[in-house]
């Protein structure tokens, strides 16, 4: 053993560091060297956004994700309610009440969640163009990696809407819904059984109309979202800097506020000097 610690010693001492980790001028190769000595500091600073980048993604994604399978299972156990009381003799109008009540409630836990899933779906497009932007970076640097990559670094790729369907899933929900609504409510009200052909039909055209919504809706957010990626480079770009002119109008509006209110208050309480009689 007292070999093998020797001669360990020989060949460090050789390579002309101390038994203790030390060079001969007392640096230690762990403690002393910085992490990034002898890299470029903008490919350190790429690959650390790149991580950072690739997390939001996944975090975005997942919570995503998360959300429509708790809502898919939500609905799921909607249905099997209703088939388990048909099984057991509900009554007609008990599932009636109940179907309205299903009917009004879903829009409310379906439209936010839409607004929200468009909103990640556009960042999760943001996120996936900055990591293809690093992609480029590198690419750049080192040009025999570019043969190697597998999407564009630069350029609108992906396109807004490209990367997640949860939308549709969520539009198909909502238009359900809200389009069964009047039919419940009128079997309630005329207490009938089965609807009419004229209720089916104004049912099927309320359910296109509201599609229609939601589509004109999300077309006109990933076109905004486009916009504002041309002209700022990303739509979380574009939010940061409506935001600074939004607090840039806002101090402009107080400072005239103040400065305005300060000149009628001195007009209104300063002495009126007397006119000097004339010669």
């Amino acid at each position: 053993m007292n070999y093998h610690a020797n001669n360990a010693a020989s060949r460090w001492s050789l390579s002309g560091r101390s038994h203790n980790g030390c060079d001969g001028k007392g640096n230690h190769p762990l403690v002393d060297t910085p992490p990034t000595a002898g890299k470029d500091p903008g490919e350190v600073f790429m690959l650390h956004e790149l991580d950072n980048v690739r997390s939001f993604l996944q975090e975005d994604t997942s919570i995503d994700e998360r959300r429509m399978d708790v809502l898919i299972l939500l609905i799921s156990g909607m249905g099997a309610g209703l088939g388990l009381l048909t099984q057991a003799g509900v009554d007609h109008v008990t599932l009636l009440y109940i179907m309205l009540v299903i009917c009004a409630t879903l829009p409310v836990i379906t439209i936010p969640v839409f607004i929200d899933t468009i909103a990640r779906d556009i960042s999760a497009v943001d996120y996936i163009r900055a990591v293809n932007m690093v992609r480029e970076y590198f690419a750049m640097r080192t040009p025999t990696i570019r043969p190697y990559l597998l999407m564009p670094g630069s350029g609108p790729f992906p396109r807004y809407g490209g990367v997640s369907s949860n939308r549709r899933i969520l539009t198909l929900i909502t238009g359900t819904a809200l389009a069964l609504l009047p039919l419940v409510a009128r079997l309630l009200v005329y207490h009938e059984a089965h609807p009419d052909v004229f209720t089916v039909l104004v049912t099927l055209i309320t359910f296109i109309i509201l599609v229609a919504i939601h589509w004109v809706f999300w077309r006109y957010q990933y076109r905004k979202a486009n916009y504002d990626a041309e002209r700022y480079g990303s739509s979380a770009l574009a939010g940061a800097e409506r935001a600074r002119l939004r607090r840039v109008r806002a101090q402009k509006q107080r400072f005239w506020r103040r400065h305005s209110g300060r000149g009628q208050h001195d007009s209104a309480v300063a002495p009126m000097t007397p006119e000097r009689p004339q010669p």
